[in-house]
């Protein structure tokens, strides 16, 4: 049996000094300005071609992400994967596919080009669903399901060099461009399927566009690095691979909450991050050693998760950080290191 290989996975929701540059070739891309409070741990573990069970490749990221791939001189498919559930708490969603999904393809040289289109099916149990949701949907049913009619394009558009956190590579460039149009449907109690897609619009989606940037060498079976667009150009947030452990907090556990300000120690320009939390009002305080109040401030989780703090007027020192709910109780709390240069 083959051997599974680990990697780290960092994302950096505020990137900075970050510069796409044009396509064609002998570009150098400096991303070594990136940053991210924990890495993700994936494995990438063959198929075992003695088992009838293990037919597909797996890319495994916790116990509830999983994701069944093929590979193929270079290219990887994916063929379904089970995540946690974007609208159950702690529960575990099936995502298949129509046909295999190009996640991103070596294969392709530079100028070309490929089209594809896929259809992807959820279902959800409806008594499991939030209230949110309850609300626009009939007692009776019993099943929820999401269908994701989807068209894309993948092109190398690019290549050179790039530096990042975790090395330097030789990469090819590949921009990948999908539209989606999304259907609700639920299982009523006569067993058919019935469209409600005019009941939740405005609640969730009904179309949606990805566009992506991966930067891809040989050397990995991953993208050194992954930029998320908004408009084809504006860029969202960035992941960034390591094959080296790095030197920041491990997260093995995707649903657990927790808070981040990094980077710590630091001068005080800081980012923070949270996690799992459910959204609503949060406060987010900083103390003194002595445990007196000394910042805070107010943030809402409705839209995001990620923060900009300025608190360059610290002095240099220990001090604790908490997040507090609308009710005033302390959710969490950790060490936060100020220096000076």
């Amino acid at each position: 049996m083959a051997q599974a290989d680990t990697f780290y996975i960092m994302k950096d929701n505020f990137p900075e000094d970050i510069d796409l540059q044009k396509s064609g070739e002998i570009n150098i891309w400096d991303y070594t300005s990136l940053k991210s409070p924990f890495a993700i741990e994936k494995i990438f573990i063959p198929a075992d071609p003695s088992s009838s069970s293990e037919e597909t490749d797996k890319i495994k990221t916790s116990n509830y992400f999983i994701q069944n791939v093929q590979s193929d001189k270079g290219d990887l498919y994916l063929i379904s994967q089970q995540n946690v559930n974007p609208y159950i708490k702690d529960r575990v969603a099936s995502i298949n596919y129509s046909e295999p999904y190009p996640m991103w393809k070596q294969s392709l040289e530079l100028g070309a080009s490929e089209e594809y289109s896929n259809t992807i099916k959820m279902t959800f149990a409806a008594e499991k669903l939030p209230d949110e949701i309850w609300q626009f949907i009939p007692e009776a049913t019993k099943y929820l399901r999401l269908i994701i009619d989807l068209q894309g394009q993948i092109e190398t558009d690019a290549s050179g060099q790039i530096y990042t956190p975790g090395g330097f590579y030789n990469v090819n460039r590949q921009r990948k461009l999908e539209f989606r149009t999304i259907n609700y449907e639920l299982l009523n109690s006569s067993g058919e399927w019935e469209d409600v897609t005019d009941l939740v619009e405005g609640l969730f989606p009904t179309t949606d566009q990805l566009s992506e940037l991966h930067f891809l060498s040989p050397e990995l079976r991953i993208p050194v690095v992954s930029v998320f667009l908004e408009n084809e150009q504006q860029i969202n947030t960035v992941e960034f691979s390591s094959i080296n452990k790095p030197n920041v907090y491990i997260n093995k556990d995707l649903s657990k909450k927790d808070i981040f300000i990094y980077p710590n120690p630091s001068y005080g320009d800081v980012r923070l991050n949270i996690l799992n939390y459910p959204r609503g009002k949060y406060k987010i305080k900083v103390f003194n050693i002595l445990g007196s109040v000394i910042w805070d401030k107010e943030i809402d989780l409705e839209s995001a998760k990620s923060f900009k703090l300025d608190l360059t007027h610290l002095k240099k020192g220990s001090y604790f950080y908490s997040l507090e709910d609308a009710k005033g109780n302390t959710l969490k709390s950790k060490k936060l290191v100020i220096i000076r240069s």
